[in-house]
């Protein structure tokens, strides 16, 4: 971790998906969303988002590892 921020830990093949830092929640949602993958031989992530009318969208990763490419 940079000095002066938590490190971090996740679990090996952990993928993490992440939004840019918004400074409110009226603020217009990001055109991407940023997946960190934390490579193992078992690699899996999930992400839920909550719409503003409470609908919820769950979205499964999954990666794998193979001849020096990653492929989601």
């Amino acid at each position: 971790a940079q000095f002066g921020r938590p490190p971090l830990f996740v679990r090996a093949g952990a993928i993490v998906p992440s939004d840019p830092v918004r400074q409110h929640s009226a603020e217009a949602l990001p055109h991407a969303t940023f997946l960190d993958v934390f490579a193992a031989d078992d690699m899996r992530g999930v992400l839920v988002e909550r719409g503003a009318d409470g609908a919820t969208a769950r979205t499964e990763f999954a990666a794998q590892l193979g001849y020096g490419a990653l492929t989601l």
